[in-house]
């Protein structure tokens, strides 16, 4: 029977690994997006109107703006609060209503159908989107999507929400991929053109997206070092079959249902994953949640299965509901979430049967055994 090993030797790896931790508000992963704009670019922050992250060559650097300022994004300075529309949720700063002069509706952080009406910087009162809509904050108006607030938690929807407009930036998801914000805050996507008669590139050739010059170029290793496994613009977008859904590949109980035209946030009770196989809401241990999604979401333990499919190994380590990736166990092992070990390929199948995370993993012997 393969060793098991303890728990001790896995925080071993959790503390090598949280020096190099990267910058996230929710599932907004700072650090990420400073890899997909220009360096020098500044980027909003969803936790407070004061706050934005400058994008440097070894990432975001945090900044305040003084007493009175928020982030004016599009202009990329900080600049009186009253002139600038901040849609960051309420309770992240004092006085809600501090520097907004005139009408102003305002979102509750932590409520997505609450908001605040302001009066010439005065809190009047606070009011509540009707069933079957909610508060959008860009708009400051209700909007029509489901929405719960069992789930709280700082939430990025929209890119061009901590993007500036009118500028070009690439997708962590591959290396052909552009992003345009829009003067509205509408998000633009589209794919670099391998056969740009202009340029006279060939097939293959100018497939790549070149975030420091905002030109399509062609591939190399510092072109593309971008793209990872997270996709800035995983979660919403465009449809067009109604009722299609998909889960979100951050937050394991979030899911998106197509209304004919864009992809509507829903959100699974408490204790309960979208199960992207039932296409519905189930149990947090046998939901076959979405690849990538943080399943220290309403866990009760330090460490936890990732999404792994293949072998069942990938684990994360679980602080205040963030997962930080701390596997694969040993080859040989599986990770088993109940007694917190890598425990022996020789169980798998049993575990597998009663934990959706780990559904269709094979022990790595059956996976390489050729067929007879």
């Amino acid at each position: 029977m393969a060793g098991i090993h303890l728990l001790a030797c896995i925080l071993c790896l959790v503390l090598s690994k949280a020096l190099s931790a990267d910058v996230v508000e929710g599932n907004y992963n700072v650090t990420a997006f400073c890899t997909s704009v220009k360096t020098g670019t500044r980027l909003g922050s969803l936790e407070s109107c004061e706050k934005y992250y400058q994008c440097s060559s070894t990432g975001p650097v945090a900044y305040n703006c003084g007493s009175g300022l928020s982030f004016d994004l599009a202009n990329q300075r900080c600049a009186v609060s009253s002139q600038v529309n901040c849609a960051v949720g309420v309770g992240s700063v004092g006085n809600p209503c501090a520097g907004k002069t005139g009408s102003n509706w305002l979102p509750i952080q932590g409520n997505c159908k609450g908001y605040v009406f302001c009066q010439d910087e005065k809190e009047i009162g606070t009011g509540t989107c009707p069933s079957g809509s909610k508060f959008n904050g860009q708009t400051q108006a209700c909007e029509s999507g489901q929405c719960s607030d069992e789930i709280g938690g700082t939430y990025l929807q929209n890119l061009c929400s901590v993007v500036p407009p009118s500028i070009f930036f690439g997708s962590t998801a591959d290396c052909a991929t552009w992003n345009y914000c829009s003067p509205s805050g509408e998000l633009i996507t589209g794919s670099c053109d391998s056969s740009d008669g202009e340029t006279g590139a060939t097939e293959d050739s100018k497939i790549a997206f070149n975030v420091q010059q905002q030109v399509c170029d062609y591939t190399s290793d510092s072109v593309c070092s971008r793209v990872t496994d997270k996709d800035l613009t995983s979660g919403g977008g465009s449809c067009d079959t109604s009722g299609e859904k998909k889960g979100d590949s951050y937050v394991c109980g979030y899911y998106y249902v197509c209304n004919g035209e864009t992809f509507v946030l829903n959100y699974c009770p408490t204790g309960q994953y979208y199960d992207t196989v039932a296409e519905a809401c189930r149990l947090r241990q046998i939901a076959v949640a979405t690849e990538g999604c943080n399943r220290c979401q309403d866990a009760t333990t330090s460490f936890v299965n990732a999404v792994d499919k293949t072998a069942c190994r990938e684990y994360l380590y679980c602080k205040n509901g963030v997962g930080t990736p701390t596997g694969p166990c040993p080859a040989g092992t599986y990770f088993d979430e109940k007694y917190q070990v890598c425990a022996s390929d020789e169980n798998l199948q049993t575990y597998v049967s009663d934990n959706g995370a780990c559904s269709g993993a094979v022990a790595e012997e059956e996976a390489t055994t050729p067929d007879d």
